[in-house]
């Protein structure tokens, strides 16, 4: 009875019965792909620890390089001394991470 009275008065109004449209139950944007996020973490984590790699050879050298030639030759062996220290786990990480970003699966 009150949806007859309803109806009524909305063609009243109008004219016509309102229409209220329709609901779109799919998504129509982009979705998380789980895969492509993991495949690029990997990538990132490798590229990042290859660069650490790469940049603490090079301030090595520079630092033996310096401390060489401005004459503190002790400061050049505690530095070569750090260095086999860091080198090992640096390139340990590096090698996990090459590893893990070359055997993943790939879509």
């Amino acid at each position: 009875m009150a949806d007859d009275i309803q109806d009524e008065a909305s063609e009243e109004i109008t004219g016509a019965p309102i229409e209220g449209g329709k609901v779109i139950t799919e998504t129509t944007g982009p979705g998380f792909d789980e895969l492509q996020h993991h495949a690029q973490t990997a990538s990132r984590i490798t590229y990042v620890l290859l660069a650490v790699l790469v940049f603490t050879i090079a301030l090595h050298y520079g630092g033996i390089m310096a401390a060489h030639f401005s004459g503190h030759p002790q400061i050049a062996v505690e530095l070569s001394r750090l260095f086999e220290i860091l080198l090992p786990v640096l390139s340990g990480l590096l090698g996990s991470a090459l590893a893990f970003y070359f055997t993943q699966r790939r879509s």
